[in-house]
């Protein structure tokens, strides 16, 4: 019973997430700025409801927990900043089918660092659900504009969410979700902070309206997106989590239907289908385990 509530939670979160490009591209600031500040406005929103309790649960943790925490909100902001880039710096379509390889990533991780094999119905429904992946991108997918930084960037961001998925479910047992969420997204900001002084970008030198941008990609994707992915990887398998994650791209179909009136072709139907289908495989292997 537990795990069927936290498999709603995730997809309340695939919900919130999938706004997360439309949100984005309504800021003017560069991909630091913007990764920076969606990190600190998320901070600034938990610290008062929450600081005091964490400071007190660390003084009781193992130092080792605690590290790996630093060491997911490192990576995390490595996928913001990267994911961010690759929208600024190639198509929509590219970004979103190369993000999207995340649960290969999270296999091979899994099957090399973690010394976890990956089951037959793992693999056929990371395969069926990343072709879907692919077929919603839609008529674009045959028409892709290269953009090599865009795209590595892209990339990037789907390796960099796989390392932070994989460290979050390893320590997510002796850690509470208030504590491991505010450790993550303040090293984050932190972590973003600190390569923005390298790169000589000033990260608080944005136009007024951004952050109403910023607001908002705290307020829904991050705290109602991924802060319910993190509380889901204390029950649920990343793969799990990750190949969820997948049904971002039929909601993203949705809005740029709704908002931006784009058409839904046949294609994008099958792509749909296929998710869906992927991830049916991978929950019922997981429901009969």
């Amino acid at each position: 019973m537990k795990q069927n509530k936290y498999f709603y939670l995730i997809l309340l979160g695939v919900f919130s997430i999938s706004l997360s490009p439309i949100i984005t591209k309504a800021a003017s600031s560069g991909s630091i700025i913007i990764a920076a500040n969606r990190m600190l406005y998320t901070v600034l929103l938990l610290a008062p409801f929450t600081l005091k309790k964490i400071l007190e649960e660390l003084k009781t943790r193992q130092l080792k927990t605690i590290l790996l925490n630093v060491l997911s909100g490192f990576f995390l902001a490595l996928h913001f900043w990267s994911w961010i880039e690759s929208l600024q710096h190639t198509s929509v379509a590219n970004s979103t089918i190369l993000v999207n390889l995340h649960p290969i990533f999270i296999l091979i991780i899994s099957q090399i660092f973690l010394n976890e094999r990956a089951g037959k119905n793992a693999i056929i429904s990371t395969i069926i659900a990343l072709i879907g992946s692919a077929l919603i991108i839609g008529n674009s997918i045959f028409n892709l504009s290269l953009n090599i930084h865009g795209d590595l960037m892209a990339v990037i961001g789907a390796l960099t969410v796989s390392i932070y998925l994989s460290i979050g479910a390893g320590i997510r047992k002796d850690i509470s979700t208030k504590s491991y969420t505010f450790i993550a997204y303040f090293v984050a900001f932190i972590t973003l902070f600190v390569i923005s002084l390298f790169i000589k970008i000033n990260i608080f030198n944005y136009p007024l309206s951004d952050s109403l941008v910023f607001l908002g990609l705290a307020l829904i994707p991050t705290l109602l997106g991924h802060s319910l992915f993190n509380m889901s990887l204390k029950y649920i398998d990343p793969h799990v989590v990750s190949m969820t994650i997948l049904g971002e791209p039929i909601l993203a179909t949705l809005w740029a239907y709704l908002i931006f009136h784009e058409s839904v072709s046949f294609i994008q139907f099958l792509g749909g289908f296929l998710i869906i289908a992927g991830l049916f495989v991978k929950m019922k292997s997981v429901k009969s385990n």
